[in-house]
């Protein structure tokens, strides 16, 4: 009797498979290759997922201003920009920083710490509120760290997408000498449409009150495009003219990211 059930339990652990390991026979599996991380019924389907989205997402950029509103000589920069975020659902958190160079002066612009959290309402009203801590990476007298807190609204339908940034930073660095420091408020709004599948052209408004008190509020006008080059790449492109007497003339950007 006991070589009997020796030679039995091979084939009945043969005659059961599972495939996919979800606890469901595959003779009575309805929904096969259900992913590892999902709940399922008695059929084999999937009830609920446990996975969740996430990624990094690495981007470098470059960015060119020329100021020639206030002075009678051109003042140009230049910042290549580096970016780390990561994304978990509806979460996101990234740090940035920046090298410039300005005439005869280099070093390192203000870095950043950001978090968001995106909300939907409805299928095409996105909300993302947002806080930001800037730390101020470079040798300046008075630098202190500021925070900014806001709001970012996309709206979308078939063709393409109205979106809107509400924010509100609050000075840190000290006064020194003539300068004389303000909280500072911003909003940018802007269109923009699909043109095909991996190609996304806006136009976009930005104002700013200066961070320096009895100057006039900066304001540009601006296209930008962004192009999807595959699921993990996105190359963006951006111009901006100053309206302002204070805001650069002219402004330009690239920013290539990759996700993994």
């Amino acid at each position: 009797m006991r070589r009997f059930a020796l030679l039995l339990t091979p084939l009945l652990l043969w005659a059961y498979t599972d495939s996919d390991f979800d606890g469901v026979e595959d003779a009575l599996d309805r929904c096969a290759a259900t992913p590892f991380s999902d709940l399922v019924d008695h059929f084999g389907c999937t009830v609920t997922s446990l996975y969740t989205p996430q990624h990094f997402r690495f981007s470098l950029g470059a960015l060119y201003s020329e100021h020639d509103q206030s002075t009678q000589a051109a003042l140009q920069s230049s910042y290549l920009t580096l970016a780390l975020s990561y994304t978990h659902n509806a979460l996101r958190c990234w740090i940035e920083t920046a090298l410039y160079t300005q005439e005869d002066q280099s070093g390192w612009a203000d870095s950043a710490l950001g978090l968001s959290y995106a909300l939907h309402p409805t299928h095409s009203l996105t909300l993302e509120p947002y806080a930001i801590l800037h730390l101020p990476t470079y040798d300046t007298q008075g630098a202190r760290a500021d925070y900014t807190a806001g709001i970012s609204t996309f709206w979308t339908h078939a063709a393409g997408e109205l979106y809107t940034t509400l924010g509100y930073t609050l000075i840190g660095d000290a006064d020194y000498e003539s300068v004389h420091y303000q909280n500072s408020a911003s909003m940018t709004i802007g269109y923009g449409l699909w043109l095909g599948k991996t190609l996304f052209a806006s136009i976009q408004y930005g104002a700013q009150e200066s961070i320096y008190e009895g100057e006039v509020p900066l304001e540009s006008l601006g296209p930008r495009a962004t192009w999807s080059i595959d699921a993990h790449n996105t190359l963006a492109l951006s111009y901006d003219l100053g309206l302002s007497t204070t805001q650069s003339r002219h402004s330009a950007s690239v920013l290539f990211s990759r996700a993994f």
